[in-house]
């Protein structure tokens, strides 16, 4: 009877998982990943899941003749990471970001346009990143055997209170190593390298006029590399970054982190060995990755967000025993868990590449009409459903221990989760960006500047610029654009009339802004065209433009952007799996009713260089307790 209930026992400890929790996420996104092994927008560390923590295994008793005992323990481990490249490499291209503007004549492949973040266009800078993140983690154990209601059943709760500082350690720097991993080639940068450009944006390019005739007024650009990187309007963006923001130094936080329970039952417990299988819930009890979360991109994360819920297996064994005297002991403990399905919210780029939720998108009404500029993180920021499959820890631990309480031991430990996977995309958390059509600025101009010629040698007549606005306002994207090189204007129809109808003698010719401001009187036309100065309009048909200067006859077709432009993948956090060595040296008061004990260690966490979204980190903790 007894061997009947413990398989009943057992058998029911594994198969509760999949009868409590069955994953209402059954319509998860399955369209092509766009990202593959690119950096992802946002960056979930290994939870407070941490047997290592739990150094002495507390889930059995061989010698305790009462039917109840008890574990308690307090335990502290400061963590930090270690190869800072990696860690940028996790959530920016790579670790030097190269902020290069459009009129820059030497601007590469791996250049972000400066643009976008509203600085000048002949900017040149360098930002090196160096983040940093630390964990100062307090664990509070409890174990508690309950062989009063069952010989071999236990329960363990474990909650620990996680105090965490994520600084990005970001700076302009013109003297900045372009190798990743150089040694903190920020440290040195004086301060006055975070001063930029001042050239203003040409009227036209980042704004427009409303109503009258009068020309687009410069804009000044940003000029400080925090308010660049965090968002501060310009020109027609009257709507300051929401999200994703490159936040400043010392971001912390402190919260309950994974409040872990264990209902275990031993099969076998004796005094050289025990077997045991236990069931494992995880609440949501740090973080919440919520819009306000999402306000910048390295905001502290303490756990992870979801229900988990799985089962585990632990047991020991002594290898050596000599008179009772010196011991080894192996141990092993592992665990599986689902996590479920949870409401959060991610911001994503674009599929068009890495980096694009930093580009400027136009916004139009609903005849497809220019309004206003947005940048393109309000955009993609979205509530979401998300879960992930599996998380899992094992490890193996060898401890010597003498009869005069002394012990000392080393480990390896294993940690794993799968990638996300996002079941749902919702709303943008910006109530302000749920209805409206956008599409992507790139480098077109927003108004352009208009002159007169005369047909018979296609010559600038003036250089005085015509203007009747709003007419002249384009509606032109760049649906190609990246946020690395500017792109070709989408059905373009070039903006000149050499044959203006009424005046025969007379044309129209309009410039794009970001190229020139202004034009000489006698200036060919042809060599405009073939230097590529006349603006585009995205249109189909054609243009009739009179010497007024109001573009008519278009159709304005802007290709507008939707959901399903978005890259998913790009913000699922990647599937990570990191490796753990570790030792400590404890000692045991065994001579007393109530045991108390001590420990001390520390550990070495890595991962493949080819890891995103993993930490190396390194780590020391102390702890003790009572057993009783």
């Amino acid at each position: 009877m007894r061997k009947l209930l413990k398989l009943s026992l057992g058998l029911a400890v594994l198969c509760t998982p999949g009868l409590l929790f069955g994953s209402c996420c059954t319509t998860c996104t399955t369209t092509t990943c766009y990202s593959g092994c690119s950096p992802k927008t946002i960056l979930i560390p290994r939870g407070a899941e941490d047997l290592v923590m739990q150094t002495f295994r507390n889930g059995y008793s061989y010698d305790n003749d009462c039917c109840f005992w008890g574990n308690l323990s307090l335990e502290y481990k400061y963590n930090r990471t270690w190869k800072e490249c990696q860690v940028a490499e996790s959530i920016f291209p790579r670790q030097t970001l190269t902020f290069v503007g459009s009129n820059v004549a030497t601007r590469t492949t791996n250049d972000l346009i400066a643009d976008y973040f509203g600085m000048a266009t002949d900017t040149n800078i360098r930002v090196c990143l160096n983040p940093l993140i630390q964990f100062h983690k307090f664990n509070i154990g409890l174990t508690l055997g309950l062989s009063n209601i069952c010989d071999g059943l236990w329960l363990q709760v474990n909650a620990p209170v996680i105090h965490t500082k994520w600084d990005l350690r970001h700076d302009c720097c013109s003297n900045c190593s372009t190798s990743c991993c150089s040694s903190s080639c920020c440290s040195t940068c004086p301060t006055a390298n975070t001063a930029l450009s001042s050239t203003a944006f040409n009227g036209g390019y980042m704004n427009h006029t409303a109503t009258g005739t009068t020309a687009p007024a410069t804009v000044a650009p940003l000029t400080n590399l925090t308010d660049a990187l965090t968002g501060k309007v310009f020109g027609d963006m009257t709507e300051a970054w929401l999200y994703g923001k490159f936040c400043g130094c010392d971001n912390d936080d402190t919260k309950v982190g994974i409040v872990d329970v264990k209902l275990g039952y031993n099969f076998y417990e004796c005094p050289d060995y025990h077997v045991g299988i236990y069931l494992k819930m995880g609440a949501p009890t740090g973080t919440r990755l919520d819009c306000c979360h999402a306000t910048c991109l390295f905001n502290p994360i303490i756990g992870n967000d979801h229900w988990q819920f799985g089962a585990g297996l632990s047991a020991h064994a002594d290898l050596w025993c000599c008179d009772d005297c010196h011991t080894v002991t192996a141990y092993f403990e592992g665990y599986v868990t689902h996590l479920f399905e949870r409401s959060q919210a991610r911001s994503f780029d674009f599929k068009n590449g890495v980096m694009s939720r930093y580009m400027l998108l136009k916004v139009f009404d609903e005849n497809n009409a220019y309004s206003r500029l947005i940048n393109a993180i309000n955009y993609t920021t979205r509530c979401v459903k998300v879960r992930a499959d599996v998380l899992g820890e094992a490890l193996l631990e060898f401890v010597y221990r003498n009869e005069c309480g002394f012990g000392a031991g080393v480990g390896y430990n294993l940690y794993g989760r799968s990638k996300d996977k996002i079941c749902q995309v919702c709303d943008p958390c910006s109530s302000s960006m749920k209805t409206i059509k956008v599409g992507f600025k790139g480098c077109a101009p927003v108004q352009p500047v208009g002159f007169l010629t005369t047909t018979a040698t296609e010559t600038i007549t003036t250089g005085t610029a015509v203007y009747n606005a709003p007419s002249s306002i384009l509606s032109a994207t760049q649906s190609n654009a990246t946020a690395f090189a500017c792109g070709t204007v989408d059905s373009a129809v070039e903006l000149y009339d050499a044959a203006t109808t009424g005046t025969p003698t007379s044309g129209f010719v309009y410039l794009d802004t970001r190229q020139t401001a202004t034009a000489t009187a006698g200036d060919l036309v042809s060599t405009l065209r073939t230097n590529g100065l006349i603006a585009s309009e995205s249109a189909t048909g054609t243009v009739d433009i009179t010497t007024a200067g109001v573009v008519t006859g278009l159709t304005l077709a802007p290709e507008l952007i939707t959901t399903a432009d978005l890259d998913i993948c790009s913000g699922e956090a990647p599937s990570i799996v990191t490796h753990k060595i570790f030792g400590h040296l404890d000692y045991t008061w065994t001579d007393c009713d109530w045991t108390p004990f001590l420990r001390a260690g520390a550990e070495v966490e890595f991962a493949s260089k080819c890891d995103k979204g993993t930490l190396n980190m390194w780590g020391v903790f102390l702890g003790g307790g009572i057993s009783f």
